[in-house]
């Protein structure tokens, strides 16, 4: 299976890990690929990519930009369902655009900042 097949999937079944942490981070971002733009909301995010919801989104293959404030995060769709995409990150984000990122949710869940939410290998929320 090439490589971008395999990025955001479970490496060992259905209950297995992930190979990277996620976190969720409900927050639109403006998307740009070679013949479109469009808002998209990022619902979750990886160093090494994320899943964008919206409609009329790229096809798998494409190339896209990322931008939200300063953090501008370039990729290619790795995967689609409807209404979903699969970004892989050409080089792995930094620290810094994730706390970016996180400055920029932080107005929008009404705080002055915000920690990381990290969903847990299973895909849910620890109690």
């Amino acid at each position: 299976m090439p490589e971008y097949a395999r990025f955001g999937r479970r490496t060992d079944g259905p209950m297995g890990r992930r190979r990277t942490v996620r976190e969720r981070m409900t927050l639109a971002v403006s998307l740009y690929s070679l013949d479109q733009s469009r808002v998209a909301l990022l619902a979750d995010i990886s160093q090494e990519g994320c899943c964008i919801h919206g409609a009329g989104l790229p096809k798998v293959g494409r190339d896209v930009l990322l931008k939200a404030g300063e953090a501008e995060l370039f990729g290619h769709i790795v995967w689609q369902t409807d209404g979903k995409r699969g970004v892989q990150f050409d080089q792995a984000i930094s620290e810094a655009d994730l706390e970016e990122l996180r400055r920029l949710l932080a107005p929008q869940v009404g705080r002055d900042s915000v920690r990381p939410d990290v969903i847990p290998p299973g895909g849910r929320r620890q109690s």
